[in-house]
């Protein structure tokens, strides 16, 4: 527990005599009302709900380095642009010195934004490894003391071994690799170079996650024993992303359990660690997005993109390219998604032109998308696979043992009006813990008169996804400055390690194995059957050159 908690924990006002001390950086309770904010402040059972309040204040400034981290940012999309924000925004502590990206436009506004000179603004990573290269070769520094890898999915395996074998340390935006064979090759790299390497798994490092692993792992409710979670994709982002977008086929991505959910499988891990997965099963399959759903008045009108569409039918139609894309345009925005399609400030212009040429603008009946639009997993935890059949030491205390099998019940589901403002109910042997991504409600039934109490977590220190961007950012840059200091690396936290962030992904393809062949997956058989499948293999294949990421900044 940080020294930051333990010291609020002392202000705690609210805690009943003689229970637990939760761990919550607290001011004190305030009397519960009908309603907060529009927040309806009453569990589901009618029993009052007391609001907790996080204080502003926040823990010592970590040691920093003398000077800033310097940078590299490839791709020039949402993702890039959020965390190189956090270098604008902290200019002691790192600072963008060159980016790569194709789009001509894209790049001279990053690069401009950023006060990135033109001579380090490349079209290409291979430009810009190369000019790094000579650099070292000339005995100079290379080009910059990290990375920060937001491109296509396909080529995050490639460039993470290319920078990994210079020596940059790594900040990469998940997925790992879009197949297992990719997984495993960048996991052997990242062990060999010794850089520090952190998964863009945002979620954890948000105020609201992150107090409720605290909160988990103190003990105070006892041990977790069941997890149901729901993520809600959204509508027209999962048009957007997994229709029309760039995940719209394992053919060209990894599954979407992995391309859209392995935040969730991440966020699992930390909070059951040391436990680990043991069996996995997966439903679900693709139900609205196909040419049999497709309006049957569409169909008769033989359009295939929604520019062509009559306007009879168009106008009712949710996914319309026009409503998502051109009319937010015509209306003055220049934000998520338009932003992410056309080079540069979208204008009517260039949207039309992408509406017409680009997947963005076809029907969403007649993409050639596969993923699941509604899947559900069921996963259950125990003991790590080397220590299954170690005998307890005699000293070893029944109840400080961690249960056998904690199990997850997960919804994936694209047919939603929320995005991605995920779902959770935590139950505990002595309480449960149910959260929005907002707030979270905690109740202890051993002091059930009490109610229960909305703990409201500490404002972010800024940036996308809750908080979690930055706050992601920041521990990266602390976990350099520890390696580089010779220090233990700790910043980054339980669970974030290569060989973690390995075993989300061989715990993704397994759910999506258990899926596809309709079987209960054993997951220690599973990664045994697929390291000595693809340990020590070729080399991964160099692919085309795409940035363009395109989730939305707010949302994980």
């Amino acid at each position: 527990m940080s020294k930051f908690v333990k010291r609020a924990l002392k202000r705690v006002s609210w805690k009943p005599s003689g229970m637990p001390e939760y761990p919550l950086s607290a001011a004190p309770e305030f009397p519960a009302e009908p309603e907060v904010n529009g927040v309806n402040t009453r569990s589901a059972t009618g029993t009052p709900v007391s609001s907790i309040a996080f204080e502003t204040e926040r823990p010592e400034a970590p040691e920093t380095n003398a000077t800033p981290i310097t940078l590299v940012i490839l791709g020039c999309g949402q993702r890039g642009k959020a965390f190189a924000d956090y270098a604008r925004a902290h200019p002691k502590q790192c600072e963008v010195v060159a980016i790569a990206e194709p789009r001509p436009q894209t790049r001279a506004d990053f690069a401009s934004r950023h006060g990135v000179a033109d001579k380090y603004a490349f079209a290409s990573h291979v430009e810009l490894l190369a000019l790094s290269d000579i650099m070292v070769q000339d005995g100079k520094p290379r080009l910059a003391q990290a990375v920060v890898i937001c491109v296509q999915d396909k080529m995050h395996a490639e460039l993470t071994i290319e920078f990994a074998r210079r020596g940059f340390h790594i900040l990469c935006e998940k997925p790992l690799g879009v197949d297992v064979r990719e997984c495993v090759r960048v996991t052997e790299e990242i062990e060999k170079s010794g850089v520090i390497y952190a998964l863009g798994h945002n979620f954890p490092y948000s105020p609201y996650a992150a107090s409720i692993t605290e909160l988990i792992h103190s003990g105070q409710l006892g041990r977790l024993l069941h997890i149901a979670h729901l993520e809600p994709i959204g509508y027209y982002h999962f048009a957007h992303s997994y229709v029309r977008g760039n995940w719209q086929s394992e053919k060209t991505s990894a599954p979407i359990i992995l391309t859209k959910s392995s935040h969730d499988l991440d966020i699992f891990n930390r909070w059951l660690w040391p436990l680990v997965p043991t069996k996995v099963s997966s439903f679900g399959g693709l139900g609205h997005f196909r040419k049999d759903r497709k309006p049957a008045e569409a169909r008769m009108a033989g359009v295939t993109r929604c520019l062509e569409c009559p306007a009879n039918v168009e106008q009712r139609c949710e996914y319309s390219a026009k409503k998502i894309y051109l009319a937010p345009v015509q209306g003055g925005s220049s934000g998520w998604p338009g932003n992410l399609i056309v080079d540069g400030r979208p204008t009517v212009e260039k949207m039309t032109q992408a509406l017409q040429e680009t997947s963005y603008g076809l029907c969403v009946y007649e993409s050639a998308n596969n993923v699941p639009d509604h899947q559900t997993v069921s996963i259950q935890y125990s003991a790590p696979f080397e220590e299954t059949t170690a005998e307890l030491p005699e000293d070893a205390q029944r109840d400080s043992l961690p249960p056998v099998n904690p199990t997850i019940s997960f919804t994936m589901a694209a047919h939603t009006d929320s995005i991605c403002m995920r779902k959770t109910s935590l139950y505990f042997e002595h309480g449960e813990v149910i959260g929005n991504m907002s707030t979270y409600t905690v109740s202890d039934f051993r002091d059930a008169g009490r109610g229960a109490r909305r703990v409201i977590p500490p404002h972010p220190m800024g940036g996308g996804h809750a908080g979690g961007d930055w706050a992601l950012t920041d521990a990266w840059l602390r976990a350099i400055v520890e390696h580089e200091g010779g220090k233990i690396v700790q910043a980054l936290g339980v669970g974030a390690s290569i060989r973690d962030q390995l075993r989300v992904f061989m715990t993704g393809f397994a759910i999506e194995e258990a899926r596809k062949e309709l079987k209960v997956v054993d997951c220690q058989e599973f990664e045994r059957r697929m390291l000595n499948t693809y340990q020590n293999q070729a080399p991964v294949a160099r692919v085309e050159i795409e940035y363009e990421p395109e989730r939305p900044s707010t949302s994980a």
